[in-house]
């Protein structure tokens, strides 16, 4: 591949990605937080994450699907009470549930 190849790949690649990012900057700039639609997809977000984690209990994949629902339940449940009764930080929550699912598998 000649490097002006690369360097057309690149500055697409960066076009492109910088250009999604400005209009979501530019589109959120528009929107207030308190308005329906925002309600509505913060709804959609947390619908989408409750699917998944679902999805995750019941279907597990990969390395997950060598646990237990017991420890998979588990895990979940201390995620959710640090997420309820600790923080409110959903990255906290999620790190906690990580964490003792490590626990109980070692």
């Amino acid at each position: 591949m000649d490097s002006i190849d690369i360097i057309t790949a690149l500055s697409v690649a960066m076009f492109v990605t910088y250009f999604w990012r400005a209009s979501g900057t530019y589109f959120a700039s528009k929107i207030t937080p308190k308005s329906e639609t925002s309600k509505w997809v913060n709804c959609v977000a947390y619908g989408l994450l409750a699917g998944l984690i679902s999805r995750i209990l019941v279907f597990p994949v990969g390395l997950l699907a060598e646990t237990t629902v017991v420890e998979r339940l588990v895990a979940v449940s201390v995620g959710l009470v640090v997420y309820l009764n600790i923080t409110r930080n959903l990255f906290v929550g999620t790190f906690a549930a990580g964490v003792s699912l490590y626990a109980l598998l070692i």
